[in-house]
């Protein structure tokens, strides 16, 4: 049985990492305390399609031991691509509290697709295709030899491309290899 009466307070909501693709594993939480000492007998992360207006519950699990002075409760996991607003829901009883809505975005896992080279002169230039569906560039693209020694050089990777959604193809300058070393 749930004690009447009581109040819940929540602390800072916190999300790691802000945003993410579909393979991500996000850790969405909030510090739960309930004046007379009770765990939530409801506790879920609200989750809003911004396109459809959908909503979906996650149910939210202690990540620490309930003490009468509180705990974090939190979703850990992956979320499906989409758009989204979000907020985090207790019940105790009769008591209710939940955080200000949240923005989060869930970006398409991007496609690399390669490497190839070309060989031109005595020089080579390696190429990957990056391709997105939400149309995101690649933050940092660097391509990296590694000589028979295992010294290793970086290439840094660029592109003249514009639409990732369909796919773009990222290059290094025309590098000469030479020996072994």
């Amino acid at each position: 049985a749930v004690a009447a009466g009581g109040v819940i307070a929540l602390g800072q909501e916190t999300r790691t990492p802000l945003s993410g693709d579909a393979a991500t594993i996000f850790n969405i939480g909030v510090e739960y305390k309930q004046s007379l000492g009770m765990p939530p007998t409801w506790a879920a992360m609200v989750l809003r399609n911004r396109a459809t207006g959908v909503k979906k519950n996650f149910l939210l699990a202690p990540q620490d031991n309930y003490a009468p002075d509180g705990a974090v409760y939190a979703y850990v996991g992956k979320l499906p691509v989409g758009s989204y607003d979000y907020y985090l829901e207790f019940r105790c009883g009769t008591q209710y509290a939940r955080t200000d809505w949240e923005a989060l975005q869930v970006y398409a896992i991007p496609v690399l697709s390669g490497p190839t080279f070309t060989t031109s002169a005595g020089k080579y230039t390696f190429k990957v295709n990056w391709e997105q569906a939400d149309n995101l560039p690649v933050d940092e693209l660097t391509c990296v030899l590694i000589a028979p020694n295992g010294r290793a050089t970086n290439l840094p990777m660029t592109t003249a491309g514009t639409t990732f959604s369909t796919g773009v193809t990222y290059a290094t300058a025309a590098q000469s290899l030479t020996g072994p070393g």
